[in-house]
């Protein structure tokens, strides 16, 4: 289990979630922790997004680097994992409206401006249709 701080990302080995310890997320800026997406079936990817961007971990929360969405302010991330996160589909909620990535984060195309996009700010989920989601 993981959560998001706005500090850095603590993590939970026990079942329960009671407790936590601060993970090492060496590469994230301070505070660059807003939301966070997990993929708990393997270390395919840990996105965690905030002020600053959105940043990839490919070793559980390890180590991060920056993606290709750079100066935006993430809101909410949902994912849709591949076989490894270079085929990974991101759509990504900014201040400044919706991207998406199919290649993990490598490249990001806006799909929605805030105007277009409406209440941007409040988007707490992205639901697609089972015959539009990749896989």
């Amino acid at each position: 289990m993981a959560d998001g701080t706005g500090v850095g990302i603590a993590d939970s080995a026990d079942s329960d979630g009671i407790n936590f310890s601060r993970a090492p997320a060496a590469g994230l800026p301070p505070g660059a922790v807003r939301v966070l997406q997990v993929d708990g079936s393997s270390p395919l990817g840990t996105f965690a997004g905030g002020a600053q961007g959105l940043y990839v971990s490919t070793d559980l929360g390890n180590t991060f680097a920056a993606t290709a969405l750079t100066n935006q302010s993430v809101l909410m991330i949902d994912g849709f994992p591949g076989t490894s996160v270079s085929n990974t589909m991101l759509l990504i909620g900014t201040l400044n409206g919706l991207w998406d990535s199919t290649d993990g984060g490598a490249n990001f195309a806006q799909v929605a401006t805030t105007s277009t996009a409406g209440l941007i700010g409040s988007l707490l989920a992205i639901v697609m249709p089972p015959d539009d989601q990749p896989g």
